[in-house]
């Protein structure tokens, strides 16, 4: 053999090996199983479904991105239809839910693990301008990703903005 013809075959096995361990190694990554709670300092990456009325997502949309590119967490948005006559809803309450609804309608989870409830008002205003409430599940079994977006979202300027309340309104 020549010596191109050596030089050829070593670089040609050295990237089909290097192709088989990539294509390995991605399928072993993708193919490992939840098991259960992150160590303590560890984030998780699951993504976390929001559920908000029709008339909040113009305001979410770049809220959530800005805590997408913050966190490195997904964030995917689902509306709920305002004004459909419900006044309760019974879903489950998975632990990677996050809800934001107007004040009257009232989200029922189990009897032994009810909803935790983030009323969203303006500082200053008092209960009776409570237009919307953030729910998710229960804090020892909600995603770490939820209780995390919660909080960004629970945050005085972050409830001002998504209200839509300027600095300058009592």
């Amino acid at each position: 053999m020549t010596g191109r013809k050596e030089n050829l075959l070593i670089w040609g096995g050295t990237l089909g090996l290097i192709a088989a361990l990539t294509l390995w190694r991605m399928s072993v990554l993708t193919m490992q199983e939840d098991t259960g709670p992150l160590p303590v300092g560890q984030r998780s990456l699951k993504p976390v479904d929001l559920h908000a009325v029709e008339s909040l997502m113009p305001t979410l949309e770049p809220m959530v991105i800005a805590f997408e590119l913050a966190r490195g967490v997904q964030v995917r948005r689902h509306t709920v239809p305002a004004g459909d006559g419900t006044s309760e809803l019974s879903l489950p309450l998975p632990a990677s839910t996050l809800w934001i609804l107007p004040q009257e309608i009232k989200m029922s989870g189990s009897a032994q693990e009810p909803p935790v409830i983030h009323p969203l008002m303006a500082e200053g205003a008092n209960a009776a301008d409570l237009s919307f409430q953030l729910m998710h599940a229960a804090a020892d079994l909600a995603e770490s990703n939820v209780i995390d977006l919660a909080q960004y979202l629970t945050q005085p300027d972050q409830v001002t903005r998504l209200l839509g309340v300027s600095e300058g309104d009592p």
